[in-house]
């Protein structure tokens, strides 16, 4: 009995990440940016808020004594859970457009953070953070929920400003 409800929660996920990475598509049009900031142009800033915002949430709630190890390692995840995705859609991009990544933000409409990024984010930094703080987590399930939640703060607000100061239409 317990195999069909691990069957039918994994066909479950797969359903729910299928409809969170369909994308409209419009026949014999182009994308173009109204705007002239592009999402890629705010990735340092953001990057920057990102980090220290989740450090401060991490540390204020979970009381880690090493500040530089906590900010090390949220440094790490969050390099991991931005390059990941993006390392995918740029090699399927250079086998039919060339090498240039900045062409690939520049043409489509990519904006950098969405729904999908929000899961590649809890997967991949919830594991990393907890994996390297094992010994100093009393509770592991506040600590997944801590490091949670500061990644959907930080996801939320960026998704808003990256939206905010980039748009664009087909």
């Amino acid at each position: 009995m317990k195999h069909w409800k691990t069957m039918f929660l994994a066909a479950s996920a797969f359903i729910f990440l299928l409809t969170l990475s369909c994308q409209t598509v419009y026949a014999n049009s182009s994308w173009v940016w109204l705007t002239d900031r592009r999402p890629y142009q705010l990735l340092p800033a953001v990057a920057v808020f990102t980090v220290l915002f989740e450090t401060c949430f991490i540390k204020a709630f979970l009381k880690f004594r090493n500040i530089l190890k906590l900010f090390a390692v949220v440094l790490a995840g969050n390099l991991l859970s931005f390059l990941i995705p993006y390392a995918f859609g740029y090699l399927e991009w250079t086998q039919f457009h060339g090498n240039n990544i900045f062409e690939m933000f520049e043409h489509l409409p990519y904006y950098i953070i969405g729904p999908l990024y929000l899961i590649f984010t809890l997967v991949i930094e919830i594991p990393v953070l907890l994996k390297c703080f094992k010994k100093e987590l009393p509770d592991i399930r506040k600590g997944a929920v801590v490091i949670g939640a500061a990644n959907v703060i930080t996801t939320l607000v960026v998704f808003v400003i990256e939206r905010y100061l980039c748009y664009g239409q087909w």
